[in-house]
Order: C-alpha cells, then structure tokens, then sequence
C-alpha cells in the first residue's frame, strides 16, 4: 500500500517488521504476540484485502507502487526526497518547491552544511518514511530505488544487522569485525525453520541454509547455495557458517565434525592474503553435504577449479603465498625443523620473500599449523602423509632458493649452483642431484628422426624450476582434496539428496590483469548469466507459459560479454577460442595473440583495446571493464610440463613425489590426446558446474565487501551501490515485489489440502486426478481460505501466490489441523474415560 495511506501505516506497523519469504524462509505472517497483536494483525490484513480487491486485476507495479515516474510527480512541497549530487552520492533531503518552468526543483539538503540544490526531476527520488527504516526485506520499500536500498542497507549494517533479504537472495555484508551470531544457541533458534515455517526470524544464512534443507525434504530433491561476491566480500566465511549450520542441525552420524574440519585444510592449502582480501580463496570449490536416509549427513565431497598455480612461484606486493607454507615455517616442531632444513622465518625463502609480506596482522601462522595438522587427522591425512607432504612442501621452498647462472658469459648455457639449497631440495623431494640440474639446464626435444637436447638459458632454466613447483605443488592439492573425499565418502553408503555450497573466487580486477584473472572473471560471468536466467528469464517465461498477467522487469543480460569470452566456431571467435589457436602455432608470441585478438573481435561491443598498450587487450563486464595483459597468456593456456621434468618426478625417491608425477603425466597425457587447453578444460568444467547447479534447487546469497580496507564499522556507499548493481540485487527486489514468488501446480496445491475438500472431490483429486478436476479443485479451496483474486493468479498447470499470501494458507491449514487433533484427543479421551467408567462400575457390581 502506499505509504502516505492510513491503511499502509497500520500494515506496515504490524506485518512489515515480521514478513519472511515465502519461498525461501517459509510463509511469512505478523509477528505479534497474544491476542490482540494477532487482532491486530488480522485486522491490518482484512483492511489490505478490502484496499486490494477492488483493484484486483491491477497492474502489479500499480499495487507495488514501484513505477518512478509516478512517483516523482507526485513530489509536493515539503516531500522527504533523495537527491543525486553526483555520480557515486545520493543525499538526502526535502524538496522546497516543485519543478519550475526549466525543470528544476529546489531541495533543501540534510546533515551539517545543510544548502539548497536546484535538481531536475529526474535526479530526485521519494524516500521512504521513517518507520520503514532498518526493514528485513528489501521488497518491503515502500519505494524501491537505489538510494532507499542503499540507505537500509547502510542503517542496518550501523546497528551490526549485517543480513538483509532482497525477495529470494540473501544479502550478506562483511562485518570485518567479530559478531555474536553464530553461537549455538543462535543455531537453535534457527533449528525449527528447517523442519516447518517459523516466524520472527531475522534475516540470517542460517535461515537460507535451513530453507534449503526444509525444500530438499519437502520436495525431495537436491538444494544448492550459490555464493557470490567480490574479493574481500565475506564468501568462505558465509560458506564456512552454513556447513556450521547443517552440522548442528543434521549430525550425530559423526561425519559432521570431519565436514567441518576441512575448511582449515583447504583454506591453507587454497588460501592466500591479497591486495583486497587477507584470506582469499585462490581456487573454487563445490562442497556436498550428502544426507541419508534419516535425513542426517553421511558424507560429503569437494570438487575444486582453477587452483591459481602461479601464486606459489610469484605473488604481487603486499601478497602472499598459500598460507600453508607460512604456517609450516613458523609452526614446525624442532623435529620437524631439523628434518625439514627449516629456517625460523619465511623471509629465508625466495618464493615466499620476494613480494615483501610475510605476515598478516592478527594471524598466528604457528597456532594455525597446529589447528591444520589436527584437522588433517580428522580428514584422512595421517601423521605419516602429513610428514611425508610436509617434506614435499620444505623441499619446494628449497627448490626455489636454487640458484641458476650463466655458465659463460659468451653463450646462452646454464649452471645450478651446488650449495645448500640444492642439498636441501634434492633430500626432502628424493630426487637426484644429477639428474635436477640437468632437467632444469636442458630440454630433451624428442623429433620423428632424432632426439634433440636443447641447452636452455638462465630465463628459461628459472621458468622449467618454476614450472616444477607448479605442477608439484598443484598435484600435492589435488591429492590432499582425494584424501579428503575418501574419508568423507566412507559414510556415504547409499545414494541420496545433497545440498552443495558454492564458493568460488569473486570478480577481479588488479594492476596487472593475466590469464588467471581472465578465467575468475569469466566463471563470475557464467555465475552471473545463471543467475540472471535463473531469478529474470526463467521467471518471466514461467509467467508467459502459465498465461499470468504481471510485469515484466527489464534486467540486463550479460550474454555477450560470455560471447566475447566463449564463443567457438561456427558461431565465430572468443577470446578462448583465438588463444587456443595461438597455443598450436608453434612461433606464436604474446604479441601475436593480441594482434589475433584484435583482428577477431574489434568489432565485439564487449571488447576493446588501447593503442598506447599494443599487448593488452580490454573486456567490457558485467562488473566494469578490466584491462589485461597478454603476457604469459599462451604459457598458462598451454600449462606444458617438459617430459624431463615429469621423468624426474616419476623417478623420485619420495613415494609421494613419484606417485605426484604420475598423476601429472596423466593429466598431461589427456590434455594432449584431447587436444585441450586449460582455459578450454575450465570452460568445461564451468558449463559443467552450471548444468549440476540447474538440476537442483538454487538458492543465493550475494556477499557485499562494504570498504575497500575491510575496516570495521566503515561503510563506503558508492563502492556497496556499484556491487549491487553489478550483482542484480537491485532487479531481484523489483522482480519479487512485481510478481508471485510462489506458486505449486494445481494438483500439488490440490493434494496437499485435499482433506478440506468434499468427499467426492476429495477422492478424485487423491486418486490422481489432474486438468480440470486439480482446478476445480483449486477454486474451491482458495474459495474456502477466504483469499481474494487480488492475492493469487492460476495459470494453465500451477497457482500463483503474492507474497505472504501462502503463509496465510499455511497458517489456517495449521489452524485447521489443530483444531482436528484436539477434537480427536478429545473423542479418545472421551471413549476411553466412558470405557473405564463402565469398567469401573462393572467391577463394583461384581466386588458387591
């Protein structure tokens, strides 16, 4: 209702504060407590049906009040107003006078420094009244535009309510701080939402996590959380408290505490500090939860992507490595130290040293090393495997300090230093010393008549000892992960229903953007292009296929910019299509493939490139357009190891560095059969990824990093609005409060309150009956919940409810089902206590 109605301010009084979602949190009703709240409540809803009824066939952003045009002429003097100063602010104020006769309006600014502006309509907004501050639900605005969503937003994240809902998709900004919010006792409140509707439950993930749970028993299919947001946004925190959840809601099988323990396993091995995020997934995961048929957690399993493999040789200023090393080093034993030739600092290691950051502020990397090891028991890595992997990681360390020179100053061969480092990587990894510096001085070249040794130079000797590391430590994560899933696949006896997390890396974009970039950028891309299609497209053609009147939202679709990304031939030409040409020319450079690049695709409206940077190239998306950098493009597409070096791994004496090695082959092996690159293979493995995810129920969550120095209690507005933009969350509000978020086809609808029916429709409608006889049915039902047609379309095979409406139905149902039980206790009790009374009588006629 409209906010300046007497009708709007008692609705908004007594339904607004309460109201959950209807699809994913369960029927919303008032939140009101004893009688005369719900009178209240009850009166306010009578009050809105009658408001409504008599517009029943309006236009749904008529009864949502949502078209900005109307809004704004229907400014008068003394209007509450937003105001746009410029292209990141919005301020607020009051507007003094109307639009003159040059289309300007005069507003009196709020705050210190009060003035008074001269704005065009079109850069004016109403603000919504002050009891709506602070509201759970986004929809819920009176007036649903950028600047009152970002303002709810920001008084709620002041007062530490960092979870907000926009209809279906959960808004979670990063505290940067510590919250109660995630005690046991807190995860008990929630508990009950997962088994029935539960009402005045604040906006929370363990709300979305236990709608996910409640759906997969309901409708007995799978459920999935999707994830999402930038760097820095809060992604495996969020993630990390929903399996927290699931555990405390589903365990006692003892597989929940094992489920639990591999977030510290994987965040030390898959984790690492960058410009934007102290703890920053370096890879993308998709985690599981497999529950039996008792609906408890009997196991799970992990799938990861992308593993940033560069990250272990090379990282930017100010980053770091995987925590994993960090954490060795300062948190080995004296044992270990001696065994593994540690240093006490990390500042003792090339790979780790030579970006300048060695620590994180407030992180203990020796008492994180012991929770690591610890956890690793509870998952399936031994104390035998752990010595054995710790080994591996020292000896890469020390293979980075191996130094590579020139052996004459007058050709191009190259020598390895013999000192300690050598001694070093060679004992921890088994490998021969002979045979390490000839595999990294020299490269066999293997031809149909010959057998070619090729004397690398320094340059290239140092990208074959990288390259080692690479591989190793890449294979190492891999199997860590296999360990993992064995452990956790032990429980899992019989198949049945999950529910999968998504965390994968957010949209980036740094100072130097490489291939790696290109590939997180292009997995948000299809992250987002489902997203898109799941909560706008797919919505809107269910409408038109179910012949429901409501109205369309536009959104933007950002399918081509995963074109210019994707597109293969006969479609004609992405970027990964042109880079993997490249790859199979043999002379091709890095400043070959961004000639190509611009050859193909000048005319894509989503790529561009800059004449004062020949090498670059620039891609338009979703998120803003990034520059990057071509070099080392076609190296990290090809991801060749040398069979030298491969040779050297398989004939290692450590069991796992040989075991390693053929796991690298393998892969290798299957990539060159298969012809496949390694942006090829993400590509499917993203189509992959999106095919399981639309085969489930879906869920989202939209992770918003508030500052750009994850400071506590700093909200930067302009950076929050440009990632709500960016993630849709601004169509998701105006898409849920236009249309009917939930619905059931007919016969669903039928059956489940077919109880209520007469007789004969009863029995044809449990029966099976469908068409016809589910709609009748239908009609007679929604007739007996006293709903107007205001509240509910039917379309050709489902019914289609307003928000709220449905916990309306289930709340009489529930009515209904109580009133019946007690009339059935009451009877039992009443034929019982007449039995007992005439067995009682009957014993005293007999004892006399």
């Amino acid at each position: 209702p409209p906010a300046d109605s007497s009708v709007g301010s008692v609705w908004s009084a007594s339904v607004f504060q309460a109201e959950e979602k209807p699809d994913l949190l369960g029927p919303p009703r008032p939140a009101t407590a004893g009688a005369r709240g719900r009178a209240r409540a009850a009166c306010a809803m009578r009050m809105l049906s009658k408001q409504r009824s008599a517009k029943a066939e309006a236009d749904a952003s008529k009864i949502s009040a949502q078209v900005a045009s109307s809004q704004v002429e229907s400014l008068v003097k003394g209007a509450k107003v937003w105001v746009h100063l410029n292209d990141d602010s919005w301020g607020a104020g009051e507007l003094r006078s109307a639009a003159d006769a040059e289309g300007g309006a005069a507003v009196q600014l709020e705050g210190r420094g009060s003035r008074t502006v001269t704005a065009s309509p079109a850069a004016l907004a109403p603000r919504n009244p002050d009891l709506q501050e602070g509201i759970p639900d986004l929809t819920h605005l009176s007036f649903l535009n950028e600047p009152g969503i970002l303002h709810n937003l920001q008084y709620r994240y002041g007062s530490d309510q960092i979870y907000t809902f926009a209809g279906p998709v959960l808004i979670a900004l990063n505290p940067c701080k510590y919250l109660p919010l995630y005690e046991s006792e807190t995860a008990n409140v929630y508990k009950a939402a997962a088994r029935d509707t539960v009402h005045m439950l604040d906006p929370h993930i363990y709300l979305v996590a236990a709608n996910a749970y409640r759906k997969m028993l309901r409708e007995g299919a799978s459920q999935s959380l999707i994830v999402n947001g930038e760097s820095g946004a809060g992604k495996t925190e969020t993630t990390k408290k929903a399996m927290q959840y699931f555990a405390t809601l589903a365990g006692g099988t003892g597989v929940e505490g094992a489920v639990l323990e591999t977030n510290p396993v994987l965040e030390a091995f898959g984790n690492a500090k960058t410009l934007r995020n102290h703890n920053s997934s370096r890879f993308g995961k998709l985690i599981q939860i497999h529950f039996n048929a008792s609906n408890r957690i009997c196991g799970a399993r992990i799938k990861t992507y992308l593993l940033e493999k560069s990250r272990v040789v090379h990282q930017l200023s100010g980053e770091r490595s995987y925590h994993i090393f960090y954490q060795l080093v300062r948190g080995a034993s004296p044992q270990q130290r001696g065994a593994y030739r540690l240093p006490d600092d990390p500042e003792g290691f090339r790979y780790l040293a030579s970006s300048g950051c060695t620590r994180i502020e407030g992180v203990d990397d020796a008492a994180e090393f012991h929770d690591v090891c610890k956890a690793m028991l509870d998952v399936g890595v031994d104390a035998e495997a752990q010595d054995r992997l710790f080994a591996l990681l020292s000896g890469l360390l020390w293979l980075g300090n191996v130094e590579l020179l020139p052996k004459h100053e007058d050709d191009d061969s190259t020598v390895v230093e013999n000192n300690s480092a050598l001694d070093a990587a060679c004992a921890l990894l088994g490998l021969d010393k002979v045979r390490l510096c000839m595999a990294l001085t020299h490269r066999r070249i293997v031809t149909p008549h010959e057998i070619v040794m090729k004397v690398l130079n320094v340059d290239e000797a140092r990208e074959a000892r990288d390259a080692l590391a690479k591989a190793v430590y890449s294979a190492a994560f891999s199997w860590v992960v296999e360990r993992i899933n064995a452990k956790l696949d032990a429980g899992k006896s019989t198949p049945g229903h999950c529910v999968s997390i998504l965390d994968i890396y957010g949209f980036e974009q740094f100072q130097t953007n490489s291939f790696e970039q290109l590939c997180i950028n292009y997995a948000n891309e299809r992250l987002q292009q489902q997203f898109t299609r799941h909560l706008f497209k797919l919505e809107q053609e269910e409408y038109e296929n179910e012949g429901i009147d409501w109205t369309k939202v536009e959104f933007s679709d950002n399918q081509d910019c995963v074109d210019v990304i994707e597109m293969a031939p006969p479609r004609g030409l992405g970027v990964l299509s042109v880079l993997d040409a490249q790859c199979r020319f043999p002379k091709a450079t890095d400043s070959t493939l961004a000639y190509k690049l611009k050859e193909e695709l000048a005319d894509h409206s989503h790529f561009d490139t800059n004449p004062r940077l020949p090498d670059d190239f620039i891609i338009l998306h979703y998120a803003g357009q990034v520059r990057y950098t071509c070099a080392g493009f076609l190296d990290k597409n090809k991801d060749t190891l040398s069979s030298d070096l491969m040779d050297l791994m398989e004939g290692a004496g450590s069991s796992l560095l040989a075991s390693l090695g053929r796991r690298v082959r393998n892969e290798v092996e299957a990539l060159r059969s298969g012809g496949q690159t390694v942006g090829g293979r993400f590509s499917v493995q993203l189509r992959d990824l999106i095919e399981e995810l639309d085969t489930t129920g879906l869920h989202f969550v939209r992770c918003i990093k508030p500052n750009a120095a994850l400071q506590p209690n700093s909200f930067d507005a302009p950076m929050t609005l440009q990632q709500l933009r960016c993630c849709g969350v601004l169509e998701v509000a105006r898409v849920a409060r236009a249309g009917f978020p939930t619905r059931y086809t007919l016969a669903a609808f039928a059956h489940r309150y077919a109880i209520l029916l007469p007789p004969g429709e009863q029995a044809a409608v449990l029966s099976g009956g469908g068409g016809q006889e589910a709609r009748d049915a239908v009609l007679s039902l929604l007739e007996k919940f006293h709903l107007q047609e205001g509240h509910y379309q039917i379309g050709r095979t489902k019914v289609f409810f307003r928000a709220g409406v449905l916990g309306f139905v289930e709340d009489k149902w529930a009515s209904i089902q109580r009133s019946v039980l007690r009339l059935q206790a009451y009877w039992r009790m009443y034929s019982a206590r007449r039995h007992f009374l005439a067995t009682l009588d009957a014993a005293r006629g007999l004892q006399a």
